[in-house]
């Protein structure tokens, strides 16, 4: 997945260039270039998986935790129906039977017509007597009439490197 030079423009310290990012009139965006600093770092280190500082929703902040699916049953769904996917595709191409179990956390950013989820989540090895591994993966969900399916960008285990 390509970075946006952006980013490791203010994650490598020139927070001059960190100015484009918040506006001072934008109420519930932290104004702290530090938090801003953070956030992009987070997105930068974890491919937009895990982040920690997030400044306030707003457009300057591309990706957004997406806290609460749980208490939004549709929303829930979509989001084990992106993993489902994932986890399908990561077994039809490793050829490994990896059953999804449970979403850990989700991030959400938005792409063209769509979506993409930054989706965290338990599986299952069936083959390992109940073992649990955590992935990540990368689904765009567009307009349901165009794309009926979600599209698995790709599926990974989850890095120990990665917070």
């Amino acid at each position: 997945m390509a970075k946006v030079e952006v980013i490791d423009d203010v994650v490598n310290g020139r927070e001059d260039d960190l100015n484009p990012y918040y506006s001072s009139d934008e109420e519930g965006v932290d104004k702290d270039p530090e938090t801003w600093r953070k956030y992009f770092q987070q997105i930068n280190e974890s491919d937009g998986f895990d982040i920690y500082d997030f400044p306030g929703l707003c457009l300057q902040a591309p990706i957004t935790p997406f806290t609460g699916f749980e208490n939004h049953p549709k929303t829930h769904e979509e989001l084990i129906q992106g993993a489902t996917a994932a986890i399908n595709d990561f077994n039809k191409n490793e050829g490994t039977s990896y059953k999804f179990v449970k979403i850990e956390k989700a991030n959400v950013q938005l792409w063209g017509n769509g979506v993409n989820n930054y989706i965290t989540f338990q599986a299952e090895n069936a083959d390992a007597h109940g073992i649990m591994t955590t992935f990540q993966a990368l689904v765009w969900d567009g307009p349901y009439w165009e794309y009926p399916e979600p599209v698995v960008k790709f599926c990974r285990l989850k890095s120990n490197n990665v917070a």
